[in-house]
């Protein structure tokens, strides 16, 4: 198999194809909301590549298990569903941060916490594990 059959073989993926699209999607957000408020940093360019990496990487992880065994594909549809919403919460921030009524519930919120946080990139679900539950 040559790298040609690969990139074939992972773009022909209907799947694949909306997860890069989400992602440009949330870059272009990203860096055209950020140009408007004023606020953009270089650096925002490297968390976005992070991101990238964690989704590819975890896409690639769970299609790779599902090509090599069929019974297991649920398993690759239930990382693309958790990947698109965490990617559609994201997106969807970006439009609550330029000033839409955008509720919290379905907006990508609290990007972050002082101390060790738990996460996927930018659509953090936070859990700052320097508090004690209950607390």
């Amino acid at each position: 198999m040559n790298l040609l059959d690969l990139a074939k073989f992972v773009f022909g993926d209907p799947q694949t194809k909306y997860l890069v699209a989400l992602v440009v999607a949330d870059l272009a957000l990203a860096v055209v909301f950020a140009f408007l408020k004023g606020d953009f940093r270089l650096a925002q360019v490297s968390d976005w590549l992070d991101k990238l990496v964690r989704v590819g990487v975890c896409y690639a992880a769970a299609a790779l298990i599902a090509s090599a065994n069929a019974d297991l594909a649920p398993l690759r549809d239930a990382a693309f569903y958790c990947l698109v919403g965490a990617l559609l919460a994201d997106v969807l921030n970006h439009f609550k941060e330029a000033g839409l009524p955008i509720p919290d519930a379905v907006a990508a919120k609290d990007r972050g916490a002082p101390g060790p946080t738990f996460g996927f990139g930018s659509s953090n679900v936070v859990v700052d594990l320097t508090k004690r539950p209950g607390a």
